[in-house]
């Protein structure tokens, strides 16, 4: 089968998305598939990646990537446009388009030439909700039609009950989550890697965070809920991997400010291996955050054995199951938080017994095989 996917940001480009939109499209070229990724010249913050655009490339898992140069314009910088993808499309030959990213042209452009084409359009919108009124004239008029895909392919039951709550006219729902390569987050700690941020395994127990450090995710709440721990559990650190999205600057004085220095580390990005170093060296995941339409960060912490402390915003829990893969407290609770960190920490035996139901889980749902069979029968059910 030839299936060409759309994005608005493909990696290097940083984020769960991105992860997710990777991670599929080498699952289906691993299992025989034709596929073909469009996608901008766009890395963080609308600066391009250091790519040529316009030329395809092989990447990773042996997927053909073409990025497209990206075009901002007064009054909808949020929304780039892409100018050369409505023609990249008006020739392709595919048995499925498949868009993702509700509200960015790289859905919008693929569900109306998959409309004007007779070509079967999927999307996964990894649905945000606003509400100024620039996305509210969105949803009644150009988002209207991308959510009529043939099959709106959503992340969690959660995305998908906000999407009905907002009285969008889907045509049919399918489940189709995140995967991770669980083989790769096993292994033993890297104390070299620990070591670069004055970490020693010995000594250090370490509450690891990952993800765009931003108002977003919560940083700012577990920076608060590191106080409290640190003054019980000293030693503890706290390692926060992850691009600055604008609030990092605020973070390091808060910290500052609170007398953390050199427990509070920031790693800024970070490439993958070590990112995957970080995984298998922590002892636990702090993740805090105020929205998420999934939470790829939970499933790779769990794959590495590691038991999670989140809030109970938006899907997280429907991803960890409090008290048998993680705990979960109120959203912006940061006395909640921290005692769920504390709990943790001063209990090996349930820490350890939680990381390795949480392995479990993400083994038996969350692996690459079951993702791509969820894919191909989607597809499969509209060719």
């Amino acid at each position: 089968m030839k299936i060409v996917h759309t994005t608005i940001r493909y990696p290097p480009a940083i984020g769960g998305v991105e992860s997710y939109v990777a991670d599929l499209c080498a699952g289906l070229r691993d299992h025989g598939h034709r596929v073909q990724v469009y996608t901008s010249d766009l890395a963080q913050h609308m600066r391009p990646v250091p790519l040529p655009p316009e030329v395809p490339r092989v990447e990773r898992g042996g997927v053909a990537v073409r990025r497209l140069h990206a075009l901002a314009l007064p009054g909808i910088a949020g929304y780039p446009l892409l100018p050369g993808l409505l023609r990249r499309l008006a020739t392709v030959q595919a048995d499925v388009i498949h868009g993702h990213c509700f509200n960015y042209c790289s859905a919008d452009f693929a569900a109306l030439l998959g409309h004007l084409r007779g070509i079967p359009f999927i999307l996964t919108p990894h649905f945000t909700p606003a509400y100024s009124p620039k996305w509210r004239l969105y949803q009644h008029t150009l988002g209207r039609l991308t959510m009529r895909a043939a099959v709106t392919a959503v992340v969690s039951p959660f995305e998908q009950r906000i999407i009905e709550g907002l009285g969008f006219r889907v045509r049919r729902f399918a489940l189709l989550p995140p995967a991770v390569d669980v083989a790769a987050y096993q292994g033993p700690r890297d104390a070299a890697f620990l070591a670069c941020y004055g970490i020693d395994p010995q000594q250090h127990q370490t509450v690891l965070f990952v993800g765009r450090v931003c108002h977003e995710k919560g940083v700012d709440l577990l920076i608060r809920a590191a106080q409290t721990v640190l003054r019980r559990a000293p030693e503890t650190r706290f390692l926060l991997v992850g691009p600055d999205w604008g609030d990092r600057a605020a973070f390091e004085t808060q910290v500052t400010e609170a007398g953390l220095a050199g427990k509070v580390i920031f790693t800024g990005d970070l490439p993958r291996p070590s990112v995957l170093a970080a995984y298998r060296s922590a002892d636990l995941l702090g993740f805090p955050s105020r929205y998420e339409a999934f939470g790829i960060v939970l499933i790779e912490a769990m794959a590495a054995g590691l038991p999670v402390v989140a809030t109970r915003a938006a899907a997280i829990p429907y991803v960890v199951e409090h008290g048998r893969t993680g705990l979960l407290g109120a959203v912006e609770d940061t006395d909640a938080l921290a005692a769920g960190l504390l709990q943790l920490l001063r209990d090996p035996a349930l820490r350890m017994t939680m990381g390795a139901t949480a392995a479990r889980h993400v083994a038996a749902h969350y692996s690459r095989a079951a993702q791509v069979r969820r894919a191909e029968a989607i597809y499969r059910s509209v060719t």
